[in-house]
């Protein structure tokens, strides 16, 4: 995901390693949690948040990704992401996280089924 909000609120703002590594595990707690707060990721996602990854019927941006994370717990019992691979690079302010989707599909029926929900 990308955004034009500054870091912090601040264009002038850097956060240190360590700074960006606990801003991408909050938000990795976020995404693992069911029924999580919207409130909780405005603290952490731009409202203008450009989110690249489309699914059928999902609005784009903060909202989109508020889609998301609902389509996927309700479609996965026991949804979360684990961590496998960190990348931190404090000098250009990117964080990368490669990630292992865990979870038993439940609810979510293919389209050809003809029904959004099982």
């Amino acid at each position: 995901m990308t955004s034009t909000s500054p870091v912090n609120g601040h264009p002038a703002c850097k956060m240190t390693r360590e700074e960006l590594r606990t801003f991408a595990d909050d938000f990795l707690k976020y995404i693992n949690t069911p029924d999580a707060n919207p409130e909780q990721l405005a603290k952490m996602v731009a409202q203008d948040v450009a989110t690249p990854l489309f699914y059928p019927g999902m609005r784009s941006g903060w909202e989109g990704v508020n889609d998301i994370l609902q389509k996927l717990h309700g479609a996965l019992s026991n949804y979360s992401m684990q961590l496998v691979t960190p990348i931190v690079d404090a000098d250009s302010q990117i964080v990368v996280y490669f990630v292992k989707s865990v979870g038993v599909q439940t609810g979510y029926c293919p389209p050809s089924a003809g029904k959004a929900w099982c």
